[in-house]
């Protein structure tokens, strides 16, 4: 009887294993576009290259439900120094080659990694970047490790969540316009003319009030001291997760402290309060609660998570945010799907 209930026990774990197993190999990956503005579009796209090389390494990029997940990479550069006494000018640059890997449809970030590079080269400083990007071994034993937690995070956390990985959302095409159809469509320059003459005309003739436009109500902010400042980034739902990230950036505008942050209520349109929240790691923002450093005139990030979203909402009537003994209320706060 032992033997057979260590039996069905091994089962067990062997199926989780398995079953995890499946999850992760579900996750795979697309190359991204690097942003740095001191990039040429060549460099750009060389890094973008060696990033797909890294990800077919791997066997991370084959075709699957799921396109959320992207590998972004980027390249700061350090110091650049000139060997002198040469007869051609050597430039040694070195720098930090990292790679981010986020979901393209929230922001949320899963893993990243940092690699010192180095290199050298005769004659200008993009030419010595051109030998820095060159240098990057897509083979190092660090792009093995930094897929594999990738993964395994991204299938953790949805599985914690019990939610399904993002389905691959189809672009819809554009459809071409017929021109002959565009010409048919266009009225004579002096027809409008003529047209506007006439209305003009009967307008002199016959005054008609203008209807009053109806206006949306915009989103309004109320902090409970001046000592605080906020800005509100973005909010958005997503349709797959049943979820809305708010991400906003307070400002300490007086003193050095310590701060808790918090959402104190939530309220659907309907009445319903959303009770389910949680900060997210998001944009190289934490998701530490308690004891957060504020130092005075420094912006301090954080992304909230509203769960079990039912509806698409428009807007949220009323949200509460909580920083240390300060209070935001957000009222009427648009949601973009």
């Amino acid at each position: 009887m032992k033997n057979l209930s260590l039996t069905i026990v091994a089962f067990l774990m062997a199926a989780v294993s398995f079953e995890a197993a499946a999850q992760e190999s579900a996750v795979n990956f697309m190359a991204g576009m690097p942003k740095s503005e001191k990039l040429t579009a060549d460099q750009k796209e060389a890094l973008k290259q060696k990033v797909e090389k890294i990800i077919a390494r791997n066997n991370a990029g084959a075709v699957t439900l799921t396109d959320a997940f992207v590998i972004e990479p980027e390249l700061r550069l350090g110091q650049t120094k000139k060997t002198d006494g040469l007869l051609r000018d050597v430039s040694l640059v070195s720098g930090e080659f990292s790679l981010v890997v986020h979901n393209k449809y929230d922001g949320s970030v899963y893993n990243s990694v940092t690699v010192d590079v180095k290199a050298s080269a005769v004659g200008s400083e993009s030419e010595a970047i051109n030998s820095i990007i060159k240098s990057i071994k897509v083979t190092d034993p660090v792009y093995v490790r930094f897929i594999r937690n990738a993964r395994k995070r991204i299938a953790e956390y949805y599985e914690t969540n019990g939610l399904p990985l993002p389905e691959r959302r189809e672009e819809e095409p554009e459809v071409a316009k017929d021109p002959e159809e565009e010409l048919l469509n266009e009225e004579p320059e002096q027809d409008v003319v003529m047209e506007e003459e006439q209305n003009d005309s009967v307008a002199e003739e016959a005054p008609v009030a203008e209807a009053p436009k109806v206006q949306k109500n915009k989103w309004t902010v109320d902090i409970s001291s001046d000592e605080l400042g906020f800005e509100l980034i973005y909010c958005k739902g997503n349709r797959a997760s049943k979820a809305i990230r708010i991400n906003y950036r307070v400002v300490n505008k007086e003193r050095d402290m310590n701060a808790d942050f918090g959402c104190i209520s939530a309220f659907a349109p309907e009445g319903g309060e959303l009770t389910r929240w949680v900060f997210v790691n998001a944009h190289g923002y934490m998701s530490n609660r308690y004891g957060n450093k504020m130092p005075k005139g420094v912006a301090v990030g954080r992304v909230l998570e509203l769960q079990n979203v039912e509806k698409e909402y428009s807007e949220l009537p009323l949200v509460e945010l909580q920083v240390g003994d300060y209070k935001i209320v957000i009222h009427n706060l648009p949601v973009e799907w």
